[in-house]
């Protein structure tokens, strides 16, 4: 499908799938799961009219956690390396989903030799995400949280690692911290 949008000139393709997968299970039975799929290609808008920025890990992180805050509200979202067993992503750029710290899916950029076999030039991310198992790990709602007595302040932090250093290795250093002051980490 994105050769197809790719051959009819279009820069940018985003395309998504729920559909149920059939796979034989070591035991020789056939097991049958509920899977959200997904596929980005192109560039995303920029900020100002007119511009655009490269496609990256961030904006499949991003679809991804967006897609799981439907499926498991308010459980932990996290693209962890590992693409050991998934060949046909890039290995330095893929991942486990987990929800709730469980694995559900595989997440990255394809590997450049299956996107050649597309004849497809640029970069293309993929994911692939059960349902069900996404589902079962949904946490409980945490309630209401008091209102505070001060007014809120924001202030962001950037951090400069080495360009071999996965994303998910940063994010794991900072979240490790166990800061109370720290409410949310992304990458950008």
């Amino acid at each position: 499908a994105v050769a197809a949008n790719v051959a009819v000139q279009q820069p940018r393709a985003d395309l998504f799938a729920l559909a149920r997968v059939f796979a034989a299970a070591g035991d020789g039975e056939t097991r049958q799961r509920e899977v959200l799929g997904g596929v980005l290609y192109g560039p995303r808008p920029g900020g100002r009219p007119g511009q655009e920025i490269p496609l990256g890990f961030a904006d499949l992180a991003a679809v991804v956690g967006k897609a799981l805050a439907v499926l498991a509200p308010g459980t932990p979202v996290e693209i962890v390396p590992g693409p050991e067993e998934r060949p046909e992503y890039h290995p330095r750029a893929a991942g486990r989903v987990l929800v709730g710290g469980q694995p559900v899916g595989w997440a990255g950029r394809l590997h450049p030799d299956v996107a050649e076999g597309f004849e497809i030039a640029g970069e293309i991310y993929a994911f692939e995400v059960d349902c069900r198992e996404a589902v079962a790990y949904t946490r409980e709602h945490p309630g209401l949280l008091p209102i505070p007595r001060h007014p809120s302040s924001e202030r962001d932090v950037s951090l400069l690692v080495p360009a071999s250093t996965p994303a998910s290795a940063a994010l794991k250093v900072v979240a490790e911290m166990d800061e109370s002051e720290i409410e949310s980490i992304s990458v950008f």
